[in-house]
């Protein structure tokens, strides 16, 4: 069986009405429901990639979908993709979706995720290795395109399957690479959609990051899974995007958003002139540079530990709250003053942290755009490398807040809007 369906062919992407974007934007989508009972056929694979492809469409991909494929055919699928996104041009953006079966299982001593072909049986391990496609190697074809950002989202893991490995292993994370699971390493999940239902919501969200589609999809995938089972997501891009727009500001659900920050640029420059101001050919450049980093991690690290302390003070609210009871207005204000308190010291020292984070990631990019012509190739890979440890730290600090935005979501359903009032009252009944 090759495929009851191929559709490759792309074209530059068009942009959808309503969503203002420039780059080409490519996306291939592969659904695989038709197996012979070992591993057993699965039922949402295909409405998945309907699901994500209407989505996609939406905001402004030309969208690939291929059903039902073999091995071949989804080698030739990625391969045919890998093409249009090289020749779409460097700023091309591209979109990879697999839903089926998949495994894990040893190749070249380390464990490999494997997509399964449909139409394949497969009972063990060995048969996983030998007639899988492994994903690591589609992500090295695809990564080969130059593309600005590429996304690949492994919908599999079903539960009615785990021979060869239960659920999954991580994928390694890359520069300008996002790589999405449909749940935990090791862990399975329902042939439900309800991850491809959570990020089809969530891409066409105007005004939020990319990043932040992806995470608010998995916390919202997370109401109605056990915790060891919520999808996850590895996001290392270059600079930001943003599926429906970039042009305005997130809209904040709940009460401790912080990155409404200003960046100022002449802190950022000064940062960068005072690390520029030592030769580079000097070994005490490199040390700047090391050091100007580790000063913004330590950033980093100051904004984990106030998210702890605010998730013990929920944790404690949570186990003195019950929503049986009636409690007076007085009542139910002394249970929420602790993390009344303890919002109020995030908000004040969160949103100077990371004011000065994002200053030390736009003083590195400027301190990369100066660099001399004259400067080694070692000095060039150091500087690079700590320009990616400050992206990774702020993109840390946006999963922290987006953990915060999905705390606020969930907040009080229980409690009424009289007592609530007044109160940051958030994550009472999350885990």
């Amino acid at each position: 069986m090759r495929a009851i369906l191929i559709a490759v062919g792309f074209a530059l992407a068009l942009a959808a009405p309503g969503v203002a974007q420039s780059e080409p934007r490519l996306a291939l989508l592969i659904g695989n429901e038709s197996y012979p009972g070992d591993p057993p056929s699965l039922r949402r694979p295909h409405d998945d990639v309907a699901t994500l492809r209407a989505a996609l469409e939406e905001v402004g991909f030309e969208v690939s979908v291929v059903l039902d494929a073999d091995a071949a055919a989804i080698e030739d699928a990625v391969s045919a993709f890998g093409e249009a996104l090289a020749a779409s041009g460097e700023e091309a953006v591209g979109f990879f979706y697999y839903a089926g079966h998949g495994a894990v299982a040893s190749s070249g001593g380390e464990r490999r995720n494997f997509m399964i072909p449909a139409g394949v049986s497969v009972s063990s391990a060995i048969q996983v290795a030998q007639r899988g496609v492994r994903l690591d190697r589609q992500i090295d074809a695809l990564e080969n395109a130059g593309a600005s950002a590429l996304f690949v989202v492994y919908d599999a893991c079903r539960n009615s399957f785990t021979r060869g490995g239960r659920g999954f292993t991580v994928e390694t994370q890359r520069p300008g690479l996002l790589v999405a699971m449909s749940t935990m390493a090791d862990a399975t999940t329902p042939d439900d959609g309800a991850y491809a239902v959570a990020l089809a919501e969530e891409i066409t969200r105007p005004g939020q990051r990319a990043e932040n589609a992806f995470i608010n999809a998995s916390q919202l995938v997370g109401r109605g899974r056990p915790s060891t089972e919520l999808p996850t997501v590895a996001p290392a891009l270059r600079e930001a995007f943003c599926f429906s727009g970039c042009g305005e500001a997130e809209e904040s659900s709940g009460f401790l958003r912080t990155r409404d920050v200003d960046v100022t640029e002449a802190e950022a420059r000064a940062l960068a002139d005072a690390v520029l101001a030592v030769p580079t050919q000097d070994d005490q450049f490199l040390n700047e540079v090391r050091g100007f980093t580790i000063r913004g991690r330590a950033l980093m690290h100051r904004y984990e530990e106030y998210f702890r302390r605010l998730r013990n003070l929920v944790a404690a609210t949570r186990q003195d709250f019950d929503p049986s009871n009636a409690y007076s207005d007085d009542e139910f204000s002394a249970i929420l003053a602790p993390l009344d308190e303890g919002v109020d010291e995030w908000r004040a020292n969160s949103l100077a942290d990371v004011e000065q984070l994002e200053t030390h990631l736009r003083a590195a990019e400027l301190i990369m755009e100066a660099m001399p012509a004259g400067a080694d190739d070692q000095t060039r890979q150091t500087l690079d490398f700590h320009l990616r440890e400050l992206e990774a730290s702020n993109n840390r600090a946006m999963q922290i807040e987006d953990q915060f935005e999905y705390l606020s979501q969930e907040v009080c359903g229980r409690a009424p809007v009289s007592l609530i009032r007044g109160h940051y009252c958030v994550a009472l009944f999350v885990e």
